[in-house]
């Protein structure tokens, strides 16, 4: 049934941010578990500082990985993580640039941008 009544907002309020969140990843991502071992880098090649620290793994795709760190990660950190050997399969390091990081329930959820070089490996 259709009127000619004029659309209205239901509430005052105007959400903050994209009212209607799309989903920017553009690979699937695989659920993933357990813990690795991350080297933080910043700063210019010269003078070049590193921490290291563990994450929490959550998800994966060819470009892109979740993870919970218990502290913050500052946006566009370069990160080393290390993927522990498990049974028969082989550990490998995984490079990347820390996108973004959001205080969560349970730590720092953040999101890393993988390297072009990682694609053969997940």
């Amino acid at each position: 049934m259709q009127t000619d009544a004029p659309l209205r907002l239901i509430t005052d309020e105007i959400p903050e941010g994209d009212p209607i969140p799309l989903e920017r990843r553009q690979q699937n991502r695989r659920s993933i578990s357990g813990r690795a071992t991350v080297i933080q880098a910043w700063g210019e090649p010269d003078s070049r500082q590193n921490k290291i620290g563990s994450f929490e793994l959550k998800d994966i795709c060819d470009d892109g990985l979740g993870a919970i760190s218990q502290e913050p990660i500052q946006v566009d950190t370069r990160v080393t993580v290390f993927i522990s050997p498990h049974g028969p399969e082989g550990g490998y390091d995984l490079y990347g640039t820390v996108v973004w990081c959001e205080r969560g329930e349970q730590g720092y959820e953040v999101g890393v941008r993988l390297d072009q070089q990682m694609t053969a490996c997940a």
